[in-house]
């Protein structure tokens, strides 16, 4: 089965916690990508969310950059109507940029892979044994506001540019999958990336059964 993106919401805030514009998720898991950062000293600890009678998992998180953090989490349950609320603990958070998406016919995710650098190109290597019909899907941040571009085989699913200490943040997916997502910004800056494998559902598995995150499982001939 095809899997297919849409969009829920996006934005950027200055606040520790953020009050998303009101969705109608239909399909699950509902990610939600998010990038904080605070005005000294350590690292801002990963995000939380709430909200949608979903609940909520962290899939992974990355520190970059000094004071800043990008996490993307998973929502599943039967979903409803409603605002999101995507929260950090740190009181100090100066600056925030999320972006809310489903994909439909999701079968299980593989396990994501985190990476963080200084340079013009972000850039991870995705792990697992993705087959025909599975995506790969990316979140980059950087702290200054360069422009993003995505290679060839990925598609910008959103661009959102915050003018605090997140300053960049974008999604992309590539369909067929690629194993190794870049994007490259107009300026060398401190980055975060977070990337993994979405599997469709029906679509044959390639070799061995192989682990996935969390609560998904699939298992070879289990479709």
């Amino acid at each position: 089965m095809t899997v297919t993106f849409t969009g829920l919401t996006s934005g950027t805030d200055t606040d520790a916690t953020i009050n998303t514009a009101s969705i109608s998720p239909t399909n699950t898991p509902v990610f939600v990508a998010v990038a904080f950062s605070r005005t000294s000293g350590a690292f801002p600890p990963a995000a939380t969310c709430s909200g949608c009678g979903l609940t909520w998992t962290e899939v992974a998180n990355t520190d970059y950059s000094f004071r800043r953090n990008l996490t993307v989490l998973e929502g599943n349950g039967t979903p409803s109507s409603g605002s999101l609320t995507i929260e950090n603990a740190d009181a100090s958070i100066n600056g925030a940029a999320y972006a809310v998406f489903e994909y439909t016919n999701i079968d299980s995710l593989g396990t994501a892979a985190t990476a963080s650098g200084v340079g013009a190109t972000a850039t991870t290597t995705l792990t697992g044994s993705p087959a025909t019909g599975d995506i790969s899907l990316a979140v980059s941040t950087l702290e200054s506001d360069a422009n993003p571009t995505w290679e060839a085989s990925y598609t910008e699913r959103y661009d959102v540019s915050e003018t605090g200490n997140v300053r960049r943040f974008t999604v992309a997916d590539a369909d067929p999958y690629d194993g190794t997502p870049s994007v490259t910004f107009d300026a060398s800056d401190g980055w975060g990336m977070i990337g993994f494998y979405i599997f469709a559902a029906g679509a044959p598995p390639a070799g061995p059964s192989i682990p996935v995150f969390m609560h998904h499982y699939r298992q070879q001939g289990m479709i």
